[in-house]
């Protein structure tokens, strides 16, 4: 399936094709109001979830209401849209200008979604919101999506003939082991380090990932080997 993620992001922090080049910020010098890269953890992570079942994802960044990258993106079976606090205004517009120029189907995700999901059923267009992580539930959405059985997909508010099915948050991986890494590849290079050469890096432990054993024949989880010195504190 052809899967379009839409990324508004608050002007000027991202830099887009033909825009001038961002200028360059002193080593770690945040402005009063702070600033981020537009790399965001949960695009990437959903991008890498909906990639491992065979599917096509393109990433479209916009800091405004650019019809004409919209229209670039050829016609998308399904576009998922991040929606954070300080660009829902942009992810409105962008909604609407959406279902104008192809009408596909439209799924807003991230924070502003989990925290509004109503508000965000009621965008152009939108036939779901996803509440919660987006990459433990979205291709499991999608696979259900095809035989119609999509209303009770965990993790998803979707409309239906009776009003809005709102489903329970999804369960968690068995292991952190097996997820695919984030799928980096789809931000410039420029976006994902800013200008001191620092990146953003999300770290998880949980699972199999916790030094313990897979579980034993009988079903008992065997623990870790208890280290043979203390690691701290150090010894003279």
């Amino acid at each position: 399936m052809n899967v379009a993620i839409i990324q508004p992001v608050p002007a000027p922090s991202a830099r887009l094709a033909g825009a001038a080049p961002r200028q360059a910020r002193p080593a770690r010098a945040a402005p009063a109001g702070g600033w981020r890269l537009p790399y965001r953890f949960d695009v990437a992570a959903l991008a890498a979830a909906l990639r491992a079942r065979g599917h096509n994802v393109s990433l479209t960044i916009l800091d405004t209401c650019d019809e004409s990258a919209l229209a670039a993106q050829g016609r998308p079976e399904i576009a998922f849209i991040y929606i954070e606090g300080l660009a829902a205004d942009l992810a409105v517009r962008l909604a609407g200008t959406l279902a104008a120029v192809h009408g596909a189907p439209l799924v807003p995700f991230g924070p502003h979604a989990s925290y509004r999901p109503d508000d965000c059923l009621s965008l152009p267009g939108a036939e779901a919101v996803l509440v919660g992580p987006a990459d433990l539930a979205a291709a499991e959405y999608l696979a259900r999506r095809t035989g119609l059985d999509h209303a009770r997909t965990p993790g998803f508010w979707v409309k239906c003939a009776g009003g809005v099915m709102r489903n329970p948050p999804p369960h968690p991986p068995a292991s952190l082991a097996r997820s695919p890494p984030p799928a980096r590849d789809l931000y410039p290079t420029d976006l994902l380090v800013d200008a001191a050469g620092f990146a953003e890096v999300h770290a998880a432990r949980g699972g199999e990932a916790d030094g313990a054993a897979p579980p034993a024949a009988g079903g008992a989880r065997v623990p870790p080997p208890a280290p043979a010195e203390p690691c701290w504190p150090p010894t003279a």
